[in-house]
């Protein structure tokens, strides 16, 4: 966790982290996030190609709200447990 550090500071450890992995990947893409008292902070950066960050981005969402909705139905299909 990111604690004591301006959003500046933030970004530049963000950045530091997509150079780093710049160097072995085509494309990066990181989202990062601190709550505050204020509200949440967030940090996103990313270097190469533009559509496939882009592509990257909507992949972790679409199979993140799948895995969500399987749990969910398997869960409300499951037969309730004798007492």
């Amino acid at each position: 966790m990111i604690t004591g550090l301006t959003l500046q500071e933030q970004e530049r450890v963000v950045r530091q982290h997509v150079d780093a992995l710049g160097e072995f990947f085509d494309s990066v893409q990181i989202l990062a996030s601190n709550v505050t008292q204020i509200g949440t902070e967030n940090v996103f950066t990313g270097s190469g190609k533009w559509f496939a960050r882009q592509g990257m981005a909507h992949d972790f969402i679409n199979r993140d709200r799948a895995q969500t909705e399987a749990h969910e139905l398997a869960g409300a299909m499951r037969p309730p447990e004798e007492p």
